[in-house]
């Protein structure tokens, strides 16, 4: 039998995969999270566990993704207990979709302040992690591509409902809708913030999805025009930290014509056993 470890350095970042020649390198093998690069799934991954399950459901999924390149939006949901390997099924299927799609993958559980899961957060979360993709060398390749009219309305949205729900302040605005506000609006998605607790109306939360599918528009004609590719966002770990069931309710049951409004490529994983 060969076992393969796979040693991780914290401060590049950088996984390196070897054969285990001692015992410590072998129980470097058992790591508690998702495969995602080819060289992990070379090295780990065996088609007998999709022939053990019995239909490869994602083989069905990539096909339904494929038909969705430049025409309807593809929309997504993949549920199952925690463990069983949603996150590692949809990289495979990314990977196999490498050629037309671009991923961006969206923790709720390490994103999001889990203590009071609101919508507005996951959209403002799709907004910002799109616009930084898009728009940062470091990323994609390529950078000042957008439009500038479109960061301005999202801006103007911003300043006129969001700031205070966001934790940002009026001034920290006066620069533009650049990578820096997005940097504080990202930390700040992360913490517990009083002003959030303000219920927004559906007309406003609506307006707040149209602006998510401009921002996708405008973000999928520059990955269009630069590299033939779409984008793809995935929404994962809504079964981690301790998110409550009447969060996940309400933004699954209650919102849902709200996410059928929704013109972007998504894919949600969840559990099965939140009760929805």
């Amino acid at each position: 039998m060969r076992l393969w470890a796979i040693l991780v350095s914290m401060q590049t970042e950088y996984t390196l995969l070897q054969p285990a020649k001692t015992l410590a390198e072998a129980a470097a093998t058992l790591v508690k999270r998702p495969l995602e690069t080819q060289d992990e799934f070379d090295a780990f991954y065996s088609e007998k566990y999709c022939r053990a399950r019995g239909i490869d459901r994602f083989a069905h999924l990539r096909v339904e993704l494929t038909r969705c390149y430049q025409r309807a939006p593809f929309h997504g949901f993949v549920m199952g207990h925690p463990g069983v390997g949603k996150s590692t099924e949809i990289s495979r299927l990314l990977l196999r979709v490498a050629d037309r799609f671009q991923a961006i993958r969206l923790s709720v559980a390490t994103e999001i302040y889990s203590g009071d899961f609101r919508l507005q957060d996951l959209l403002w979360l799709m907004i910002v992690r799109m616009i930084e993709a898009t728009d940062s060398p470091t990323v994609i390749g390529f950078s000042g591509k957008l439009p500038s009219s479109l960061l301005e309305d999202v801006k103007t949205e911003l300043s006129q409902r969001w700031i205070e729900t966001l934790g940002l302040r009026a001034g920290e605005l006066e620069g533009g809708f650049g990578l820096p506000v997005i940097a504080k609006i990202r930390f700040n998605l992360r913490l517990q913030r009083t002003e959030k607790k303000q219920e927004y109306s559906l007309p406003e939360l609506a307006d707040l999805v149209y602006l998510v599918n401009r921002v996708f528009e405008e973000c999928n004609q520059v990955l269009r025009r630069e590299m033939r590719q779409e984008w793809i966002l995935v929404v994962e770990d809504f079964e981690k930290h301790g998110i409550a069931t009447d969060s996940l309710r309400k933004l699954f049951v209650d919102n849902s014509s709200l996410f059928e409004r929704l013109t972007c490529h998504l894919a949600l994983c969840h559990s099965g056993w939140a009760g929805l």
